[in-house]
């Protein structure tokens, strides 16, 4: 069904008003009777931003109608030598620069403006096809001359309302999926002050996507609309495929890379297969809270100390086969222990110590198969939250490969279009630096971890090796964001916001190797909750004003005010 089509009529007025004929009148009628909805400046109310609405009315409609008329050409350059801002030359450029399907209208047997004579911002004007128009022309004269364009118009799919909240419907739900249903279940099973641990040693899983989920999902959301017109719209079968391509690729990518993550033995216990054999807990795998556990002691809870720290109850190593908190779906207790701030004594140290050796080689065991692995509810929504954090990360990448290396043609012509192109670097841009944000988190997962995953305290190093998957994501960002750079800079034109994004991602790869330096006071400061929310407030803050700032919206908008930064009040003459 051909969609509505709208359009924006540029004009002088005393061209398009003549006494005699009030041609714009007429031509607003013409258009309307064909089901164009149309918008000239005097549809702006009082009070509104004028230029604002002018800006925001061009960039918004689908066809742009200048009408140029014998003085046309004349007031252009009067005002061009004279420095002062021309509406009408602003107008022309902001729909040349928007890519508009343009319908230049000669009135009354004006000359056509050759290159030449035209100002240099629009001197690209003279190549688009102008149709001649009489001012006194009949409403059917008009229709024929705009009734190719509309069709042409009416006929490109669009993503539209619909598609739009689809999308938001989608993301809403990974967003609960990632932040509401893993926190809920981990307390449910885990206890509090249980989770709370867990959850800022996974960090990058649990605590990221509250935060920086948002700014992802909204800045993939113009790209991946890119494409999927892109693909809506192509008349040829390869044109398709390739605009189909990142697509694909990026939803391989990405669950193989889930594929070797839940195999992952350093993982446990988020990636860990569901083994119900030897259970104790109820069939549903849901845990009672801590104090609400029975006092068997083949499910004592955390080691408990008095004031002196001396161990109060400690697990019994000693039990064949392993303690019921290695192979028992309650078994998390273990891990509480391992990820919580106990006092400072030989006790504590000498039991730490051993429940740690014993968790690791019980979860070694287990991931090469001679053990029964533990089972965790929160293994579902470790998934889940991987799989979204993974899909737009290789989304991201994959879509910023295709744009660099390919571009979107127009359906009529098979023009190259710029501006699908451009808008997909801006946005990707600052996807990259929202998904960077991840590396550091990751980081210091692995940072906090290497504090209970060792099997000899007295030889835990932290080695390099051990970031080599965080670090080769960063690199894959990076190379990702150092092509979208220098799209921005060199084809683009868009230096100011190619240093920006450059300074923030050098930031990132220093907090990285920050976290790399000083890797025990990070870990340190990571079991506190405390220490990520006042980290999070903080990245918020600079993300939300880079999404400003990277916003095509804004962007133009910034190249259309230039305009008329010369006038220092009012608005120009028509």
């Amino acid at each position: 069904m051909p969609r509505t089509v709208s359009a924006f009529i540029s004009y002088r007025r005393k061209e398009a008003y003549n006494v005699e004929t009030n041609f714009i009148d007429r031509l607003v009628e013409a258009l309307t009777a064909m089901g164009v909805d149309v918008f000239i400046d005097r549809d702006i109310t009082p009070g509104d931003d004028y230029h604002a609405r002018l800006f925001r009315e061009v960039r918004d409609r689908d066809l742009f109608i200048p009408l140029l008329g014998a003085d046309w050409l004349t007031l252009a350059q009067e005002r061009e030598a004279a420095g002062e801002r021309d509406v009408v030359q602003q107008e022309i450029k902001a729909a040349l620069d928007l890519e508009k399907e343009i319908v230049p209208i000669i009135l009354d047997g004006a000359a056509w403006p050759e290159p030449e004579d035209l100002p240099e911002a629009i001197r690209i004007l003279h190549y688009q096809n102008g149709r001649p128009l009489t001012s006194d022309a009949a409403a059917s004269d008009i229709q024929a001359v705009f009734g190719p364009a509309i069709n042409r118009v009416s006929s490109e799919r669009r993503m539209g309302p619909r598609w739009l909240t689809g999308y938001w419907i989608v993301s809403v739900l990974a967003y609960l999926a990632t932040t509401i249903v893993p926190h809920s279940l981990g307390i449910a099973e885990y206890g509090l002050d249980a989770w709370i641990g867990m959850a800022t040693v996974w960090s990058g899983l649990f605590i990221w996507p509250i935060f920086f989920l948002p700014f992802a999902m909204r800045a993939l959301y113009r790209p991946f609309r890119i494409l999927i017109e892109g693909i809506m719209n192509a008349d040829r079968l390869t044109d398709r495929v390739k605009y189909t391509l990142p697509l694909v690729l990026g939803v391989f990518v990405a669950i193989l890379a889930l594929a070797i993550e839940i195999q992952t033995v350093h993982q446990a216990p988020w990636t860990v297969h569901p083994v119900f054999a030897g259970t104790t807990c109820p069939p549903t795998g849901r845990m009672a809270p801590l104090s609400a556990r029975p006092a068997d002691p083949r499910l004592a809870g955390v080691v408990r100390y008095d004031a002196d720290g001396a161990a109060l109850r400690s697990y019994d190593d000693s039990v064949e086969p392993a303690p019921v908190w290695l192979t028992d779906k309650c078994w998390p207790n273990a891990f509480f222990y391992l990820t919580k701030d106990l006092p400072a004594s030989e006790a504590v140290a000498a039991d730490r110590a051993r429940v740690q050796r014993q968790f690791v080689e019980t979860m070694l065991s287990a991931n090469m198969g001679r053990n029964a692995v533990p089972f965790s509810l929160t293994f579902y929504s470790y998934v889940v939250s991987f799989t979204v954090l993974i899909l737009l990360g290789t989304l991201g990448i994959s879509m910023a490969i295709f744009f660099v290396a390919v571009q979107i043609k127009r359906r009529r012509d098979q023009a190259i279009l710029k501006l699908p192109s451009e808008d997909a670097y801006l946005w990707l841009t600052y996807a990259f630096i929202s998904l960077m944000f991840w590396v550091p988190f990751r980081m210091i997962t692995v940072a906090t971890k290497a504090r209970y995953y060792c099997p000899d305290l007295s030889q835990c190093v932290m080695r390099p090796d051990n970031y080599l998957n965080d670090l080769t994501i960063g690199i894959v960002f990076i190379i990702g964001y150092l092509a979208l750079l220098g799209g921005l800079m060199f084809k683009h034109g868009r230096q100011n916001l190619a240093w920006l994004g450059a300074v923030v991602v050098v930031g990132l790869v220093a907090a990285g190797f920050v976290v790399m330096r000083y890797s025990d006071t990070v870990a340190a400061l990571a079991v506190y909750w405390q220490s990520y929310v006042a980290l999070c407030i903080v990245s918020t803050f600079i993300l939300a004003l880079l999404a400003w700032l990277f916003d095509p919206a804004t962007v133009r908008f910034n190249d259309f005010s230039r305009g008329s930064r010369r006038l220092a009040s009012g608005r120009a003459p028509r």
